[in-house]
């Protein structure tokens, strides 16, 4: 006798919940290249993708994996850069005294840390 196939909980209301949000997402970008599209080309990237010669093109979910790339791209990035730079920061407590603690220090150490000047990101 064969065992009933039981149901994880939840599982089927976060794939639901994913798809509801890539077509957010798809819906957002889509409305911000049409805009860009007919507008005069622009030094952002959406103006460079919608005017590109090899990107203008694009189907819908070409796009989409596109922008997706780049958003997890810079998250892993931006996060990898931070994670680096408190790790190069605790390795070298020189350094990280030279800055002080002061606002304004922070301030000026932080998009350093953050662009990985400090330690590459990858």
């Amino acid at each position: 006798m064969s065992r009933p196939l039981t149901k994880v909980p939840g599982s089927l209301s976060r794939v639901n919940i994913a798809d509801k949000n890539f077509g957010s997402v798809l819906e957002f970008f889509t409305t911000l290249w049409n805009e860009r599209v007919n507008e005069e080309p622009k030094s952002d990237l959406i103006s460079m993708l919608a005017h590109g010669e090899s990107t203008r093109d694009m189907d819908p979910m070409e796009y989409l994996g596109n922008l997706i790339l780049l958003i997890v791209g810079g998250n892993d990035t931006t996060r990898n850069s931070i994670s680096g730079g408190v790790l190069a920061l605790n390795q070298f407590p020189d350094e990280f005294r030279s800055f002080g603690v002061t606002l304004h220090l922070f301030r000026i150490w932080f998009p350093r840390l953050s662009a990985g000047r400090l330690r590459s990101p990858t």
